[in-house]
C-alpha cells in the first residue's frame, strides 16, 4: 500500500489563518500613462491587470480605481508633494486592500509569482526582501538597419519595456 499524496498547497492555503477580510495593508498606485496612450493603458489595466493580475492574488480582498481629472489634481496639497512630482502626475489612482496579518505573505507570493516567469537558474533580485519592477515607456524614431534610411511604416513606434533584475540562483 502506498502513502497518500501530500496535500496540494492550494488546498491547504485557504484554511490557514488569518483569513477574515479585515483591512490590513494598502497597495496604492498613481499612474500617468504616456500622453496619447491613455486608452491603450486603460484597456490593458481594466481587461488584464486589475482582475486577472492583482485581484487574483490570495489575501487581496478588495480594490478600487479612480480617475483624477485636472481640476481635482489641482486641489492636491502640498504643491511640493513627495508622492506626486509634479503634483499633476498620477491621474489614475488604484487602491488594493491586503488582509490584515498577510502583508508578508503577499510580498512572498508576489516574488514567487514573478519567479515563475524566469528561466531555470535565475532568481529575482530583491532589496530588503522585495522585488522591484521597472516600467519604461519610450518612442523609437528613425529606426534603420545600419547606414540605410529609416524603415518605412515601422521606423517609428512606441515601446514599453518592463524589467526586473535577476541574479544567478546558485
Amino acid at each position: 500500500m502506498t502513502d497518500p499524496p501530500a496535500p496540494s498547497p492550494y488546498s491547504v492555503l485557504p484554511g490557514e489563518g488569518p483569513y477574515a477580510a479585515a483591512i490590513g495593508s494598502a497597495l496604492i498606485t498613481m499612474v500617468e500613462p504616456h500622453e496619447g496612450h491613455e486608452h491603450a493603458y486603460n484597456r490593458w489595466y481594466e481587461d488584464d491587470h486589475f482582475n486577472s493580475g492583482a485581484m487574483a492574488m490570495p489575501w487581496m480582498f478588495a480594490g478600487r480605481r479612480w480617475v483624477a481629472p485636472r481640476p481635482l489634481q489641482a486641489l492636491r496639497s502640498p504643491s511640493d508633494s513627495v508622492i506626486a512630482r509634479p503634483v499633476e502626475a498620477g491621474k489614475y489612482i488604484t487602491c488594493y486592500w491586503i488582509t490584515a496579518g498577510r502583508y508578508e505573505d503577499h510580498l512572498r507570493w508576489s516574488v514567487a509569482t514573478n519567479q515563475r516567469l524566469l528561466p531555470d537558474g535565475l532568481t529575482v533580485d530583491t532589496f530588503d526582501g522585495v522585488a522591484w519592477v521597472g516600467l519604461i515607456p519610450f518612442e523609437m524614431r528613425d529606426v534603420r538597419l545600419g547606414p540605410l534610411p529609416p524603415l518605412p511604416l515601422v521606423g517609428r513606434f512606441v515601446e514599453i519595456n518592463v524589467r526586473t533584475y535577476v541574479v544567478d540562483a546558485t
